[in-house]
């Protein structure tokens, strides 16, 4: 039994936890905070770009049936909604919020900015996705109607296999910014519930 009770003492001693200097998680999590703001700029653009593609097929081309319409209105919709939550969260970037010398402000700002980014992860990525896939699915019969069977089964299969590499590699890749941003903003929430209790 004392064998127990001095197990269970070694494990409170290494129970408890280790809390990195300020400075040091504040500066690993602005350095995720610029990558992610490069990475919504990038995303931003290339989204618009395929935007402004989609209106031009829209606009210009002699979309005959309704279904090609219906996808490439799903499609636009999809974007549309991925371009208005990542804007917003774009603004924090441009009106400099997390440039704060207080860290409890700094903190704030970090915790506002991931749970945008988990709503544009985790919910609006998703729907994009699915609004793409529908739309592109459905805008690509007419394009594929006429033709033989090897290159509608082809168009399909690399539509298909873009969205699902998409989905499986890259998406998997941006959640990991998400992430280590979550660490810093825990490890801030861990200084901030420190300093706290020493008061």
């Amino acid at each position: 039994m004392k064998n127990t009770n001095d197990l269970k003492e070694i494990w409170k001693k290494n129970e408890s936890t280790t809390v990195p200097p300020i400075q040091e998680v504040t500066t690993t999590a602005k350095g995720t905070i610029g990558k992610i703001r490069n990475k919504l700029f990038f995303s931003g653009f290339s989204v618009a770009a395929i935007l402004g593609l989609i209106i031009y097929e829209q606009q210009k081309m002699q979309n005959e049936m309704l279904t090609t319409k219906i996808g490439l209105t799903i499609m636009a919709l999809g974007i549309v909604l991925y371009l208005i939550v990542s804007n917003s969260i774009l603004n924090m970037f441009l009106k400099n919020e997390f440039s704060a010398f207080d860290s409890s402000t700094f903190l704030d700002k970090m915790i506002e900015l991931k749970n945008k980014l988990e709503l544009l992860y985790k919910k609006i990525i998703t729907i994009y996705f699915i609004a793409l896939s529908v739309g592109l699915f459905l805008a690509l019969i007419e394009e594929t109607i006429s033709e033989s069977l090897l290159h509608k089964v082809l168009s399909y299969a690399l539509s298909a296999g873009w969205i699902a590499f998409a989905w499986f590699v890259l998406r998997p890749r941006e959640m990991k910014k998400l992430y280590s941003l979550t660490d810093s903003v825990n490890a801030l929430q861990n200084i901030r519930n420190q300093f706290a209790e020493n008061k």
